[in-house]
């Protein structure tokens, strides 16, 4: 008896609803370009995709694309007041919704190239990506980030040796290391020694004349052998320029000295007057030497003569007395 009772109550409700959306939806509500429905006891009008209106009489305008790629249309519809009639007539238009960097009505205004604002920090450069409204920035090595706005320390941590100055890559988050004068080297590890000059592909010694190269930091130091001076052992000085030998005298260079070739009368180096010249030891058969700065010389059986530069002594032999005198 419930399911029958129930079944007649569906039954009514149905028969009412078709009945009210009858009454409600005729005479042909909607027209040709949607169909008629009730909400909240309302007829409502569902259109055909190309329709929009109250009734669906009127053509969206959206078909036309109107926006083109660069933004969404929606139809607006609103009532306008037409002169000479007496109830607004229902009008339809189009609005674009651009997308991100476009504008205008219909959304054909492209953006400016990102880059002309200048987006990129910390002198970072800038390029605008092909085809698209976007940017990158290439940022130097102490910074990151889409605008390279966060800063980094790539030298924190830098190899450098030596004193040598750490210097930020570009664009690579990476450093490298200027190096002092007299280093080389990825990290400024090697120092240079300047006593190995290669010319030609020939290695060679910046000191002339046989001079002994020592390697300082960023320099050298010449050891020169002989007559010869200077930064490279470069010039040469004659050690007989100043005439030490003495006059009438002949100064031959040795090395980085000299020997004296005395002319007569004269002995010693540097050449000076010969005081045995007149022969003053008197014993006879006694010889004369003339010897310098008071060295001792001996002559046997005779005398010896002493020379206390620039004079002389004779010392007489213990075997020749009476002869014990300044003379012999």
């Amino acid at each position: 008896m419930l399911a029958k009772y129930f079944l007649l109550a569906t039954t009514l409700i149905v028969s009412q609803t078709l009945v009210k959306t009858q009454e409600l939806c005729t005479p042909n509500l909607c027209g040709p370009n949607g169909n008629c429905e009730i909400q909240n006891n309302q007829a409502v009008c569902r259109c055909k995709p190309e329709f929009v209106g109250s009734k669906c009489q009127l053509m969206d305008p959206c078909l036309k694309k109107p926006c083109g790629v660069n933004g969404a249309c929606f139809p607006v519809v609103s009532n306008q007041s037409i002169p000479g009639q007496l109830n607004p007539v229902e009008q339809v238009v189009f609005h674009c919704q651009c997308y991100s960097g476009f504008s205008g009505e219909d959304c054909q205004t492209a953006p400016a190239k990102p880059c002309n604002s200048n987006p990129c920090l910390n002198g970072a450069i800038c390029l605008n990506r092909n085809n698209s409204y976007d940017f990158f920035c290439i940022c130097t090595g102490t910074y990151t980030g889409k605008n390279c706005g966060t800063y980094i320390d790539v030298c924190a941590n830098n190899r450098c040796e030596n004193d040598a100055l750490c210097v930020p890559g570009f664009g690579n988050h990476n450093y490298t290391c200027s190096c002092k004068s007299g280093f080389y080297g990825t990290y400024c590890e090697n120092e240079i020694d300047e006593c190995k000059i290669i010319s030609g592909g020939v290695e060679t010694n910046p000191c002339q004349n046989n001079g002994t190269c020592y390697d300082l930091i960023d320099a050298y130091y010449c050891e020169c052998e002989g007559p010869f001076v200077g930064p490279n052992c470069e010039t040469y000085v004659n050690p007989c320029d100043k005439n030490p030998c003495g006059p009438g005298s002949v100064c031959i260079p040795n090395g980085g000295s000299y020997v004296c070739q005395c002319a007569p009368g004269f002995f010693g180096n540097p050449c000076q007057p010969n005081p045995c010249i007149s022969n003053p030891c008197k014993q006879p058969g006694s010889q004369c030497v003339p010897v310098e700065a008071g060295a001792l010389v001996t002559f046997i059986p005779n005398c010896t003569c002493v020379n206390p530069d620039p004079s002389y002594v004779c010392v007489c032999p213990s075997t020749n007395p009476p002869y014990a005198s300044t003379l012999c």
